[in-house]
Formats: C-alpha cells, sequence, structure tokens
C-alpha cells in the first residue's frame, strides 16, 4: 500500500515558528492566537530581576505554574529561559551572584518537574545580559568553572528527561568534556543572532577563534541528536537572505525559529519566497511512504507490519516519543507498543519499521482500522491528539485520535489456534544471579523482571508445549536501548536474539521468534553472558 504526499503546512508538537510570550500572566487567548497559526511552541523568559538578591515569591512561583497550566490546556509547550536582565547591551543591568543562582534554582525545581510534560526545552540562561552568557556584571562569562558549576546545577534542576540549549558553539565546545556523558548528552545549541552579520552573526561563531566554516559543522554534529534553534535579529543581506536560510537552518537541523523577531528578516523571508518552507521543515515532518499490511488477523496471533517512511524535516524530534500500532473498532481500541524510537529517524533519512505484534487475546472479532500512533511521553497529555505527530500524507490524519490511518479495514478473526501468557513475575519461576522483580506500570501485571544478563538469568516455568512440536514465543520486554539475550528450551542450545529500543524502560515493545516445545512443561531462559539484556515482562506461546 501507498501514500499520497501532503504539502499543507499543518501544525506539530515540539517543532516549527514559535511566539514570544510571558509565561507569567500567559492566557488562553495568547495560546489561541499561536494555535490559530499552528504554531505549537511558545517562548517565555522566567523574570528574575526582581529576586536578585532575594527568594523568589511564593505568588510568582504560583503565577508561572499557572501559567504552565494554561500551556497544557491549549495543547502547546513552551521554551522556558530564566534572566536576572535584559540588558542593555553593553551595559546590562545586574545579573545574580552564584550562591543567588543555586537558592532560585532550588525554588524553581519543583514547578519545572511538575510541569515537564509541557516544556519542550530550555535554553540555559541564568547568566548575563538577556541570559545569554555574556555581558555577565559578575564576570561567570569569563570563567570556565564558574560556567560549568552553574551549568551543571542548571542540568540538575531541569528534569532529566529535557534538553538544556546554550547560547554559543564555544560554551558547547568548551563545557561538553566537562560534563559526565548523561550531562553532555542534554546540550544543545540556541542561535539569538541566525544570519546577523557575515561572517560571525553578531559574535556567534568563531567566538574562541576557531573558524567559522568548522563552527557551524560542530553545530551540525550536535543538531543531529540535540535540540538547536533560535531567533533572527538584523537585516544584513545576504545573511538574512532566504538561501542562507535554506543553506545553513537544514545543515544545523533547526527545529524552531521566533516568528516574532526579528520582524524585517522573517518579512524577508516571506518577500523571497521560503517562509512556508521554514513552516513545513523546521524540525521533524515524517511521511510515509508504502506499507505491507495484512488483511486479517486472529486474537493472540502475530500483527506483522512492513511500513516504510522518510523525514523530510531538518531535524529528528529532540524528546523521547513512544510508537504504538493502533487497531480500533466497535470491539474497542488496542494500542500495541512498536519498538521504535523516532529520535532515531534522521532528517532526510528514510527508515523501515517491521515489528512483529503480538494481537491481545480479548480482541473482539470484527473491522479495525489500523494505524499508527506517536503520541506525547507523558500519559497525562495522550488523550490529547494535539500531542501526537501527524505524518504528511493525504487522508491519513485522523484529528479526533491523533492517529495515522494505515489501512480502514483489518478483520480480526476468531479460531486462530491456543495462546498462553505467562507473566516474568510469577512465583514459579527461577530467577538468580541478581535478577530481580521490578514495578513497572506499563507491564502486564504491573511489574517485570530486570537486572538480567551479566550473571542475572531468568526462567520461565511450567511453560505448557500442548502435544508438543514448532510454536512462536512473544516476548514482551523493555529497553532504552539496544541490547541482545540468549533464549534456551529446555536447556538446549541458546539463540542469541537482538532487541531493538521501545522508547524507555516504561514502554513495553515485543519481539517473536519460533520456538520447539517438547509435550507438556517446558522451561525457557532467558540469559546474556557478554552483556546486559532487556527487561522481561511476559512471554506468548501461540500457534499449534
Amino acid at each position: 500500500m501507498s501514500y499520497a504526499e501532503d504539502t499543507s503546512v499543518f501544525p506539530n508538537p515540539e517543532r516549527g515558528f514559535y511566539h514570544r510570550v510571558e509565561v507569567v500572566g500567559l492566557t488562553a487567548a495568547d495560546v489561541a492566537v499561536a494555535r490559530d497559526q499552528d504554531i505549537t511552541v511558545l517562548h517565555s523568559y522566567i523574570h528574575l530581576d526582581a529576586f536578585r538578591t532575594s527568594s523568589i515569591s511564593s505568588s510568582f512561583l504560583g503565577d508561572l505554574a499557572a501559567g504552565l497550566d494554561v500551556a497544557r490546556a491549549g495543547g502547546v509547550k513552551i521554551i522556558l529561559r530564566v534572566a536576572y536582565n535584559m540588558g542593555p547591551y553593553p551595559d546590562a543591568e545586574p545579573d545574580a551572584s552564584e550562591s543567588w543562582i543555586a537558592t532560585h534554582l532550588d525554588q524553581l525545581q519543583p514547578v519545572f518537574a511538575e510541569y515537564s510534560d509541557v516544556i519542550s526545552s530550555f535554553e540555559a540562561g541564568v547568566v548575563g545580559a538577556w541570559g545569554e552568557w555574556h555581558t555577565s556584571t559578575h564576570g561567570y562569562d569569563l570563567d570556565p568553572d564558574a560556567k560549568n558549576r552553574i551549568l551543571k546545577n542548571i542540568l540538575s534542576t531541569f528534569p532529566a528527561n529535557r534538553q538544556v540549549a546554550l547560547r554559543y558553539p564555544s560554551d558547547v565546545r568548551q563545557q561538553l568534556p566537562m560534563l559526565t556523558a548523561t550531562e553532555g548528552d542534554r546540550i544543545g545549541n540556541h542561535q539569538d543572532c541566525f544570519g546577523a552579520s557575515e561572517p560571525d552573526d553578531w559574535g556567534t561563531w568563531g567566538r574562541d577563534g576557531t573558524p567559522v566554516a568548522e563552527d557551524k559543522a560542530f553545530i551540525a554534529e550536535v543538531g543531529e541528536q540535540h535540540v538547536v534553534g533560535g531567533e533572527t535579529c538584523n537585516v544584513d543581506s545576504p545573511r538574512a537572505d532566504c538561501q542562507t536560510a535554506l543553506d545553513e537552518m537544514p545543515m544545523m537541523h533547526f527545529s524552531y525559529l521566533n516568528i516574532d523577531y526579528e520582524p524585517n528578516v522573517i518579512q524577508n523571508y516571506r518577500d523571497q519566497g521560503c517562509f512556508d518552507t521554514l513552516q513545513r521543515n523546521l524540525g521533524y515532518r515524517f511521511r510515509l511512504l508504502d506499507a505491507d499490511l495484512p488483511d486479517t488477523v486472529h486474537p493472540g496471533g502475530q500483527l506483522d507490519l512492513r511500513i516504510d517512511l522518510r523525514n523530510d524535516g531538518w531535524a529528528a524530534p529532540y524528546n523521547s516519543r513512544p510508537v504504538f500500532a493502533v487497531l480500533d473498532g466497535a470491539g474497542g481500541t488496542y494500542a500495541l507498543p512498536v519498538p521504535a524510537d523516532p529520535r532515531d529517524w534522521a532528517s532526510g533519512g528514510e527508515v523501515r519499521i517491521s515489528p512483529s505484534l503480538t494481537v491481545p487475546s480479548d480482541v473482539p472479532a470484527g473491522s479495525y482500522r489500523l494505524s499508527l500512533w506517536l503520541p506525547d511521553q507523558e500519559p497525562g497529555l495522550r488523550v490529547n491528539p494535539a500531542y501526537s505527530v501527524r505524518f504528511a500524507n493525504i487522508g491519513t490524519w485522523d484529528p479526533a485520535t491523533g492517529y495515522n490511518v494505515l489501512s480502514d479495514e483489518v478483520t480480526v478473526q476468531a479460531g486462530a489456534g491456543s495462546t498462553a501468557s505467562h507473566e516474568a513475575e510469577a512465583s514459579g519461576n527461577l530467577l538468580q544471579g541478581g535478577a530481580t522483580v521490578a514495578a513497572c506500570g506499563a507491564c502486564s501485571g504491573d511489574s517485570k523482571v530486570g537486572y538480567l544478563g551479566n550473571g542475572g538469568t531468568l526462567t520461565f516455568t511450567g511453560v505448557d508445549g500442548g502435544p508438543g512440536g514448532a510454536r512462536q514465543l512473544t516476548i514482551h520486554y523493555t529497553t532504552a536501548e539496544q541490547r541482545t539475550a540468549s533464549i534456551s528450551v529446555n536447556g538446549a542450545d541458546s539463540n542469541v536474539i537482538s532487541f531493538g529500543p521501545t522508547g524507555g524502560w516504561d514502554v513495553v515493545g515485543t519481539r517473536t521468534v519460533p520456538v520447539t516445545l517438547a509435550a507438556g512443561a517446558n522451561t525457557v531462559r532467558f540469559a546474556n553472558s557478554g552483556g546486559w539484556a532487556p527487561d522481561v515482562d511476559r512471554i506468548v506461546i501461540s500457534g499449534s
């Protein structure tokens, strides 16, 4: 089955042009203006100039939370930046001391944690004029160690599932070696004077003596997996022209751009004809190419898919997002986790998704739609289709559900043979070498078995093979990274199986392999002597 491309402009979460707003005092009308323009991202300072030498008031924190509530209700997300002054340049108003910065971050942390779902990303802020890490009245912008202490504090304060963009490529380059791998994996770049001047965009490039072209190539590499965006600030032809935007924004993988500033540059983009291209291509833009889909499936049987798609956008998503195949019809709605991570769907690249999923055994027979669903990572936002990803195809988007419909009719037929499900945490199973039961809200029975591999093993006992013979073994598992496991039936030689990322340790995926069972009771053992295996939720035996 093939799918026609939709070339229109439409909104998608966590990407595109943004409006500048004030989150403290944000109104539903502010959000409605953005949504009417197909804008899903807002940008706001958190102005702390009134608290440079005092604690943040409880009323201010309450107003900040109220503004984030408005964003959540309106189906948008916000890029946040803490700042103690708004310039002016070069004689800026004061910023805060490091001790007051630490106090304020401690106060802000609970608000950020509660509303991380509607925070798209952070710009590091805090230091210097406009929080841009220059012109600090305390001299922090000139002290690498002070910047590192403050940045580490910022990273520990801001939710761990959100990225933090630094203003200057030189700071990204300087700070990365001073951070842990986990910290460094959260660092992006925001350019607040894109296209402002030749050759350095008002001091953005070459700040530490690095050649401008090398600086841009460095940010292009950063942007492959990290957030990059910013704003324009000066009309300087040809840097403020369409050609520069169309050459450099895709190269550096821009995900967002200020639509409000600088207005003359934005008008340039309109007049020269590239504004719509920016609207379409900032960030990700996924497009279905074709798919091989079944016409008929069975309760407890396999749903084997082959879906080819392309990312026509300039970046991959920078926040984690699950993928589900959804069967919905008169018999109900069934969302089956697909082991895929859209952050790996690179700009300009084609992707094949080919999962083998297990149809729940309780699905009633009947006709269903089959869809691909990319909702928000946070369960609380999944009910709002405004936070789901729309593909750039004609006739596939269902705005009421947030589903991308692959097929209007897949028939579920009963009578596909027996199935049996076995929980990993069941009391009769054998856990050895550090393997342990762990809570898992997305798992069957709210539990799974983790710490498998590197000595940890899980053996399912009492797996009924019926009369014996060839069967299908479907493993329900979780992992945030590529892992392998050896699977042994009744102590026979192991088969080493690869397990792709499911999108997180609380997202369940499936992997189906053929096995041969003996008549009666069998054992199925999971191990990995050379590394870590995925966590296991349950196994399902199907077929006859």
